[in-house]
């Protein structure tokens, strides 16, 4: 699909009414705009191999008894079950 092509779709879609001056403005404007998204793209951005090699290091996790009880703090309980206020009716 042609720039001319997409404006007019795009102007249909957005009901906006060009006039073939505005037109040809625009589709000069896109035309501008695409040739320095393609000078960006011949930019290798992305570089083969990392410059800073990361090694990451993981501690090892130890499972041990809690000997707090998590109802020991509470004044909302019943049937050693957390209370709230009815959210739902």
């Amino acid at each position: 699909m042609s720039n001319t092509e997409s404006l007019k779709k795009a102007a249909k879609i957005a009901r906006i009414q060009l006039s073939q001056q505005e037109e040809e403005r625009l589709v000069s404007e896109i035309d501008e705009v695409l040739k320095v998204f393609c000078k960006i793209d011949e930019f290798n951005v992305y570089p083969k191999e990392p410059k800073l090699a990361i090694e990451r290091k993981f501690r090892k996790d130890k499972i041990e008894k809690c000997n707090i009880d998590p109802f020991s703090n509470s004044k909302f309980l019943k049937n050693r079950k957390f209370i709230g206020p009815k959210l739902v009716d």
